[in-house]
């Protein structure tokens, strides 16, 4: 999937999901590793040219975000979706 789709993709998800939730401050895109890794390419590629060595050294930090949200990278095999977490934020 190129990267123009899938953010497009990921910001039609965040327009349509509940206003309600989305006001919640523990809302957060939940994906696994390999996930995070492609949505922070197809990212990062939009403002510069992003190496495969850079990809494979990126760790997913508490900073990180997407479209203002946060990002909780979790181990199981999961797409990228829209969570309210719980627990501590």
């Amino acid at each position: 999937m190129d990267p123009h789709t899938m953010l497009a993709l990921l910001q039609a998800a965040r327009y349509h999901a509940d206003p309600v939730a989305l006001d919640n401050p523990r809302i957060r895109w939940v994906m696994n590793l390999r996930w995070y890794k492609k949505v922070r390419k197809a990212a990062q590629t939009m403002i510069r040219d992003v190496t495969d060595e850079e990809v494979e050294e990126w760790e997913p930090s508490s900073k990180d975000s997407l479209f203002g949200i946060k990002i909780h990278v979790t181990e199981k095999e999961s797409f990228p979706r829209l969570s309210c977490a719980y627990g501590s934020s």
